[in-house]
């Protein structure tokens, strides 16, 4: 029905637009070319006889974190992403400045370094 149908539109422009908006927090230059280039190199085609993109599936299925780590290995991006544990005890800084105690989930600057922590 056309009612359901437009709420998982609106549902999947929301999912798609937090996904951009965590690629510009590591990216925060990305412009709306390099998120087409990220969608053509990250997402998933569960159909090898199609071409991609095609008006029934777009770039494919989003893999989110796919095209975060697509970003990040681009010279302009983050250098690395935090596995949780700290090895050394270099100064932790959020993107605002403000000194951490540890780091939080998003994007830190460790020793000078952003990193992001999932």
């Amino acid at each position: 029905d056309v009612e359901r149908q437009l709420i998982t539109d609106v549902c999947n422009a929301f999912h798609l637009a937090g996904i951009i908006a965590q690629w510009m927090e590591a990216v925060p230059t990305l412009s709306c070319e390099q998120v087409i280039e990220t969608f053509a190199a990250s997402c998933h085609h569960h159909d090898p006889s199609l071409t991609y993109p095609n008006n029934d599936y777009g770039y494919g299925e989003i893999d989110a974190e796919a095209g975060l780590e697509y970003l990040l290995s681009k010279p302009d991006g983050i250098e690395e992403i935090f596995n949780g544990k700290q090895t050394n005890d270099k100064e932790i800084y959020n993107l605002a400045g403000q000194r951490l105690a540890k780091p939080q989930k998003g994007i830190n600057i460790v020793g000078g370094r952003k990193i992001v922590k999932w």
